[in-house]
């Protein structure tokens, strides 16, 4: 393995994600710097890489959810501590691998990027046991590909983020199986070195933009839509905005930034599709 790669990711908590950043601003973050990797490997990586962020903030899914990684169960060991309700009786073992997302998992139309069946790792047995399997699973996910679908017009944000899976799926990505290449523990390296940021530091960020944005007055569906068996899980997520009660709240924010970015991502494809086609056609 790499040495570069952190054998077990490091556990960050949100109370350390004191600036709640715009859309805008993520994307910036995500789009504006690319890992070195050898030439042979950049063309592709790149792509594959920022779209593996877009659907951090996208989904707000945990790195493992969408990358794959190890399986865990928590299991009690007896007499680790003299205290037997002593929390650290309790160790984790593992027990498998999660596969992440699947290209099975993503839909495309004209209109929408769905995510179907997205796993929800951190679901123990006995939550299994009292809701069903089907609450390790997210609820479908419908992100737009075009402004103005939605009568709420911070939909529009996630455009752009869209634009970047869309992209991937069009140029690399995989007919079937594993979406994406690697696996969490390289995910959290190359966010790190890209944005500077960590996985869940994606997670807090658009867990705030669906709350305070998307599902304003709406608590139920949030939580549903985040797949959250209770809606004050989100709490230490959350920061104080003051806009709630604009009666224009889409002031608050920058919309001039999603068609020229959106524009940026279609070109590239086009430019790929041209080369596609040039080379086929000095081949023949």
């Amino acid at each position: 393995m790499n040495s570069d790669i952190p054998q077990k990711m490091t556990r960050r908590t949100v109370k350390t994600i004191s600036k709640t950043m715009e859309p805008k601003e993520v994307f910036e973050l995500i789009a504006s710097k690319e890992y070195e990797y050898s030439p042979d490997l950049a063309p592709e990586y790149h792509v594959h890489d920022r779209a593996g962020m877009a659907l951090s903030y996208l989904t707000f899914g945990r790195v493992t959810e969408i990358f794959g990684g190890l399986q865990y169960r928590r299991i009690y060991v007896a007499g680790l501590c003299s205290d037997p309700r002593d929390p650290h009786n309790w160790k984790e073992e593992v027990i498998g691998k999660h596969t992440g997302l699947t290209r099975e998992n993503v839909q495309v139309d004209e209109n929408f990027l769905q995510i179907v069946t997205m796993p929800i790792v951190k679901r123990s047995e006995r939550i299994k046991a009292k809701y069903g399997q089907e609450i390790a699973q997210r609820s479908a996910l419908r992100f737009p590909l075009k402004c103005g679908l939605y009568n709420n017009a911070f939909y529009d944000q996630l455009v752009p983020f869209a634009w970047l899976v869309l992209e991937y799926l069009e140029r690399y990505a995989p007919a079937a199986g594993k979406l994406f290449h690697y696996q969490d523990a390289r995910a959290w390296f190359i966010i790190k070195e890209v944005t500077g940021q960590f996985p869940n530091w994606f997670r807090a960020q658009s867990d705030r933009f669906y709350k305070q944005c998307l599902y304003r007055g709406d608590p139920i569906g949030y939580a549903i839509f985040a797949g959250r068996v209770k809606s004050d899980n989100t709490m230490s997520y959350q920061r104080f905005s003051w806009n709630a009660d604009l009666k224009d709240p889409t002031m608050i924010m920058d919309f001039k930034w999603i068609e020229p970015a959106v524009e940026q991502v279609k070109g590239r494809i086009r430019e790929a599709k041209q080369l596609q086609q040039d080379a086929l056609a000095t081949r023949l």
